[in-house]
């Protein structure tokens, strides 16, 4: 009798909960990935102008406590400038927070124009 039993055992795997979990997950992830944002936090100023695409471009950046990025390294003003003359990039982008002096931007800017860059462009965000 017991090896009949054995025999008419069918061994299954009930993927019911694991179809489940799964979908709960990526339920999760779909409603939680919007909110994530990578970069620096700053405050742009707005106006109503086209937007560039920064990719693939070189990104200089102040936050509000004004310290300087490059991309999302922080680097010093002078360590910038090192930085700028030992490339080959002619032309940078420049986010700077709306709470910061715009003394101090124009001062970046004038680094940034000492390290040989001839083209800045300013980074808004469109209204």
């Amino acid at each position: 009798m017991k090896d009949r039993r054995r025999h008419n055992l069918k061994a299954e795997i009930n993927v019911t909960s694991l179809v489940d979990v799964s979908l709960t997950l990526l339920i999760v992830f779909m409603l939680v990935a919007p909110m994530m944002k990578h970069g620096i936090n700053v405050q742009l100023p707005r106006v109503s102008a086209g937007g560039v695409d920064l990719k693939e471009q070189v990104v200089i950046a102040i936050d509000s406590e004004k310290r300087v990025y490059l991309g999302e390294r922080r680097i010093s003003p002078e360590g910038l400038v090192k930085h700028l003359r030992e490339t080959s990039v002619r032309e940078v982008y420049l986010k700077a927070d709306k709470s910061i002096p715009y003394g101090f931007v124009v001062e970046i800017m004038g680094k940034i124009r000492n390290a040989g860059i001839e083209n800045i462009g300013m980074v808004t965000e469109p209204r």
